[in-house]
């Protein structure tokens, strides 16, 4: 897993869902402990804010991550590897529990309630990444070297498995935009699909990743809840944006951006969300142009 120090940032992304050219950044305050990196989050709203950060350690925010607090996750001897929220409260993550002697054992946890508390229960396959477009139906990647899909149509409780014909090396993320649309990115490459897995398409999308290897908590493409726009961060400052999930891209450059790396954004509503950066502060209210 790639250590990063990531520190908290607030994006304005009613300036990039109008418009490229003017893109705003606000401070929030850095990670809660020194030497403390997010690996995933989501945002209930602009006050509420749920993490998991090193150590897999649960962080909660109740003032947009003014000041911290730690939440009862999983024990020491679990490794997150994916989280993803559907909806406001209802979210599941995917874990890992290494055993002393023994091989690892992978696990599904589902939150009701924004990820104030969780329920786990150990999966039959060794699913490593998720992602939820409603409460019940999901989509998951294998750890191993095959390119293993799994579908849910009952909140996690059983997986069935799915042929996934795409090719690339190093799966990396999986979006559900809804119960047929779908993003797979292997690398550099993007696929799409829009009959729930049955088939797919590469897309041409003009962004390159430095690490375009398997990325632990760092995925590049994200959907807009209330707007449905796609967007999809690479490196060098681009950006690109997709009104169609997924079939067509245009980039554009998040300007005067001093080289940030992203590594995760979330919306809370279609106009503003959080995102992760390993690269410096702006000052509140900065606007980059």
């Amino acid at each position: 897993m790639k250590s990063i120090y990531i520190q908290l940032l607030v994006i304005s992304i009613i300036s990039i869902t109008k418009s490229f050219g003017q893109t705003t950044w606000t401070l929030r305050k850095p990670t809660p402990l020194p030497g403390m990196s997010f690996n995933f989050m989501h945002p209930s709203d602009s006050n509420k804010v749920f993490g998991i950060a090193t150590w897999n350690i649960g962080m909660r925010s109740t003032n947009g991550g003014q000041t911290w607090q730690k939440a009862p996750i999983y024990d020491s001897l679990s490794f997150v590897s994916s989280m993803d929220f559907p909806g406001r409260d209802v979210g599941y993550s995917t874990f890992m529990k290494y055993e002393t002697g023994t091989s690892e054992e992978f696990y599904l946890a589902k939150s009701t309630n924004g990820g104030d508390s969780w329920q786990s229960k150990k999966l039959d396959y060794s699913i490593f990444m998720i992602s939820f477009p409603n409460d019940t139906i999901g989509y998951g990647l294998g750890v191993d070297s095959l390119k293993r899909f799994f579908k849910t149509i009952d909140g996690g409780l059983h997986w069935m498995e799915m042929p996934v014909t795409v090719t690339g090396k190093n799966k990396q993320q999986i979006l559900a935009l809804s119960e047929s649309a779908l993003i797979y990115l292997a690398g550099d490459k993007l696929f799409r699909s829009i009959d729930g897995g049955q088939s797919w398409s590469q897309r041409p999308t003009g962004i390159s990743r430095s690490n375009a290897g398997n990325d632990w908590g760092s995925n590049p493409v994200y959907k807009n809840p209330g707007s449905g726009v796609l967007y999809y961060f690479g490196i060098n400052n681009k950006i690109a944006r997709s009104l169609d999930t997924g079939k067509t891209w245009t980039v554009s450059l998040i300007p005067n951006a001093q080289e940030l790396i992203i590594h995760q954004v979330h919306f809370f509503d279609s106009l503003s969300g959080y995102a992760f950066t390993e690269n410096g502060f702006l000052d509140q209210n900065r606007n980059l142009l």
